[in-house]
């Protein structure tokens, strides 16, 4: 497959009529390259459910990227290891500061225990994934409480196509970061989290 296809696992928003589940999180299932990812996986286990009402075998999954270890993006990791998605030949991709305990919204899985069913591998250092498709690594922001927020930029024919988690590195920097990492100058689009807020608004 030379081109991306991306499915929605979870959001926190359901549309009438698919009647899939929804909550505070994120869950995403990219098709590329051959490879089948799966971008976070939202709070809980729903996107498993998500995923069989929409006929996707999860048991497929080449990579599992994780963005950042909050837990509304890592919650369904323990349902995951538990489940067997994927295999042990399974590249598990994240920044290696994931595990931190730093808040009560931290990854609720440990290192450990994602290390019995997958091949690791932690990096702050850009990562080429497939032909055209990059983990970014650490982002530089001014932010050091969120070190670990990462994302992934898809080289299409278009120009560059970027996917966050949350953006806690800030979304302005998340795309000069992928653009010095890639090469590639040219923006085709953006989906994932932002945690934009309008502050002309009282």
């Amino acid at each position: 497959m030379k081109t991306m296809k991306i499915t929605v696992l979870v959001e926190n928003n359901s549309r009438i009529d698919n009647y899939l589940l929804s909550e505070a999180g994120l869950s995403l299932f990219i098709e590329t390259n051959n490879q089948k990812i799966l971008f976070d996986t939202g709070y809980s286990g729903i996107f498993l459910q998500n995923a069989e009402k929409l006929k996707l075998n999860l048991n497929e999954v080449t990579d599992i990227i994780i963005s950042h270890g909050h837990d509304d993006h890592t919650g369904g990791l323990g349902v995951e290891v538990n489940g067997g998605i994927g295999s042990q030949f399974t590249r598990f991709t994240a920044h290696p500061n994931i595990f931190d305990k730093r808040f009560d919204y931290s990854c609720p899985v440990s290192k450990k225990e994602i290390e019995k069913s997958y091949t690791m591998n932690f990096t702050k250092e850009p990562l080429l994934l497939t032909e055209n498709l990059w983990f970014l690594g650490e982002i530089k922001n001014n932010n050091t409480i969120d070190i670990d927020d990462s994302a992934i930029a898809y080289i299409s024919k278009n120009g560059l196509f970027i996917i966050t988690g949350c953006s806690h590195s800030g979304i302005i920097n998340i795309i000069k970061h992928a653009m010095e990492v890639t090469g590639v100058n040219k923006l085709y689009g953006v989906l994932g989290g932002m945690h934009l807020i309008d502050k002309t608004q009282p």
